[in-house]
């Protein structure tokens, strides 16, 4: 569910880069809160890759 939000919220963000709103901020709240369960480490989501060892960040 986390994975389908970020992949939207990243749709999202390149509609508005693509119409020229670079202001616009998108908010992604995640539910996920037990760790060491995600089917891919690292995740790459257009082209972003964030892995487990880099711990929590506030986006």
């Amino acid at each position: 569910m986390d994975l389908a939000n970020v992949r939207s919220a990243y749709a999202q963000v390149s509609t508005e880069a693509l119409l020229g709103n670079t202001d616009v901020p998108v908010t992604v709240n995640l539910k996920q809160k037990q760790a060491g369960w995600q089917s891919v480490n690292p995740v790459n989501i257009g082209g972003i890759v964030h892995s487990k060892s880099d711990g929590n960040t506030d986006n």
